[in-house]
């Protein structure tokens, strides 16, 4: 059970650090 709780939450962060690369990837080509 605690093992889904830490993978969601690992899941969460590289969803957050993805995110920000493509904003910064987007503001650069822009």
């Amino acid at each position: 059970m605690e093992e889904a709780i830490l993978w969601n939450k690992m899941a969460l962060i590289i969803e957050v650090i993805v995110t920000e690369q493509l904003k910064e990837i987007e503001s650069k080509t822009k």
